[in-house]
């Protein structure tokens, strides 16, 4: 008969830190050795929204590694949101980098972090499950935007009309707040939340824009986790 050689050679596998492991349950998941690991596309995490789901996950990952990579189906290459990844304790959230566009700019951001030598400490409300999780404390964050200096052309260009810039203030947080069980957080639909505020153009001024605007108001659910963003 012919020869059916294994998808890895054994002593490939004996050199290698981390083995890709099928996923069935994550209580299962926890008995493995911690050199197992997950790969989960988007969309796999798109289907882990309920709070137990969730609460497994991240017990799961503060002895195991999870990997998270975009959809396939992103032949734009485009790319997911990495907070909620993130919220989970993943330690390895995948992206497009060829991208230019809000997940790139959130995954640039977080990871400036630390000095932007590329290691990240999860934050404590992650590394805490269960009886040890911490008091969940809600902000209100104020943001007024004042003015601006020197700002570029859309696009890059270097000729053409002077600008009417205005900044747009974002805030990515994730509504269901590591380890929590509360009633409301079983009835929401998805973990990501952005909320949005705009200023008022300022007309023919790209060179010192003023806009001295009211004061955004975000509630943040989930202050350690949470990101702010300008565009």
């Amino acid at each position: 008969g012919s020869l059916i050689l294994p998808k890895i050679v054994p002593e490939l596998s004996k050199l290698t830190m981390f083995n890709g492991a099928p996923f069935n349950d994550f209580r299962s998941s926890m008995s493995l050795p911690p050199t197992h690991m997950h790969s989960f596309s988007e969309t796999k995490v798109q289907r882990m929204k309920s709070p137990i789901s969730a609460s497994l996950w991240r017990q799961y990952n503060k002895d195991h590694m999870t990997r998270t990579y975009p959809s396939g189906s992103r032949v734009d290459s485009s790319n997911y949101k990495p907070l909620v990844p993130w919220a989970m304790g993943c330690q390895l959230v995948a992206l497009n980098f060829q991208s230019d566009d809000c997940a790139m700019s959130l995954n640039d951001g977080r990871f400036h972090e630390n000095g932007g030598c590329g290691y990240v400490r999860k934050p404590i409300s992650i590394l805490q499950t269960g009886d040890e999780h911490a008091t969940k404390n809600e902000i209100l964050l104020k943001i007024r935007v004042l003015s601006g200096c020197c700002l570029p052309k859309p696009h890059g260009e270097k000729a053409g009309e002077v600008i009417d810039p205005y900044v747009i203030v974002r805030v990515h947080d994730v509504l269901e707040a590591a380890g929590s069980d509360s009633i409301t957080s079983s009835l929401r639909k998805d973990f990501l939340e952005t909320s949005e505020r705009k200023t008022k153009p300022i007309r023919d001024n790209g060179f010192c824009p003023q806009w001295k605007s009211e004061v955004f108001c975000f509630p943040i659910h989930s202050p350690d986790i949470a990101m702010v963003e300008f565009v």
